[in-house]
């Protein structure tokens, strides 16, 4: 887990509802990327929860749960009411790498991409931004290249087929309709 004692910038914590949880975990601690020179401030515009909907409502192996009751921000700060999305992908065991005309993923990347998680915040502005990776070996990759974010994010949306599963989690009070309209 990214921690403060080893100089980063923080975790973020997300507590999940055990009844709902898609994992056997109630807690996951996000490595905060507000350190990360690319990252820090990094915005992502609206039309890419769109895609994230669109993608949703197409194919199985995406679920929507609603099943955070509870969002620290590395300063202590309880952001539960805010609108906070977390997705979680599971990449596919048949996938060594990727090449396409739009990608180029080594063995080593697609090992990287093995399990992923990512906090993002949807601004009162429809900006999207991304605040945290989970788990740390994620954490520290993009740390090394930050790329490895603008891939995921890009192949959460645009490549389905590369993840066996993704689980978007959402806070459980918060009204989503308007974010995820479709019923899932």
């Amino acid at each position: 887990m990214a921690s403060e004692k080893s100089g980063d910038t923080g975790v973020w914590i997300v507590g999940l509802d055990k009844g709902k949880a898609p994992i056997g975990e109630s807690l996951l601690y996000f490595g905060a990327t507000r350190g990360f020179k690319d990252i820090t401030g990094k915005l992502l515009p609206f039309s890419w929860v769109r895609s994230l909907n669109s993608v949703l409502g197409k194919y199985p192996n995406y679920q929507l749960i609603k099943c955070i009751n509870k969002v620290v921000s590395p300063d202590r700060e309880d952001m539960t009411d805010y609108m906070i999305l977390a997705v979680l992908a599971l990449k596919r065991d048949d996938i060594r790498y990727l090449v396409d005309s739009n990608y180029k993923i080594s063995v080593s990347d697609a090992n990287l991409y093995r399990r992923v998680g990512m906090l993002f915040s949807v601004s009162e502005d429809n900006q999207v931004g991304l605040f945290g990776l989970w788990p740390d070996e994620l954490f520290k990759g993009v740390a090394k290249n930050q790329i490895h974010a603008k891939i995921i994010e890009s192949l959460l949306v645009n490549r389905p087929n590369f993840w066996k599963n993704v689980i978007i989690m959402v806070t459980a009070d918060y009204d989503w309709s308007s974010v995820f309209p479709s019923k899932h």
